[in-house]
């Protein structure tokens, strides 16, 4: 993966705000759970308008979420990291919206790269 140069402002928003998701859940790491509820929490996002499309409940898709992250209180808050599973989807995002020749990876990208990916992270 290159990086985020590629990555939509809609897109670094998401990843920003999965951090402050599990920062204020005391999570060590960002993980994929996190990112998905700060996808769909933002009404703005594209990912969010798409699940609206179909009618989806984002509080009960938060509350899943949510509740099943295995969250570790962490002492030093400054130490969360991108967890490998949130790694995986941003590169699946980027070869979707390459395979598709967007230039950017926006916020439907990495929604898609979490459905696709979702056994597999």
């Amino acid at each position: 993966m290159k990086g985020f140069s590629k990555l939509s402002q809609n897109a670094k928003e998401a990843l920003k705000r999965a951090y402050e998701i599990a920062k204020n859940s005391g999570s060590v790491n960002v993980d994929v759970g996190h990112l998905f509820v700060a996808l769909v929490q933002d009404k703005s996002f594209l990912s969010s308008q798409i699940l609206s499309t179909f009618g989806v409940d984002y509080s009960i898709l938060i509350h899943k979420v949510t509740s099943s992250q295995s969250f570790v209180v962490s002492e030093n808050l400054a130490s969360l990291k991108l967890s490998g599973s949130i790694r995986k989807v941003v590169q699946r995002a980027y070869e979707i919206s390459s395979e598709k020749s967007h230039v950017y990876v926006g916020t439907e990208h990495i929604l898609l790269a979490i459905f696709t990916l979702k056994n597999n992270v």
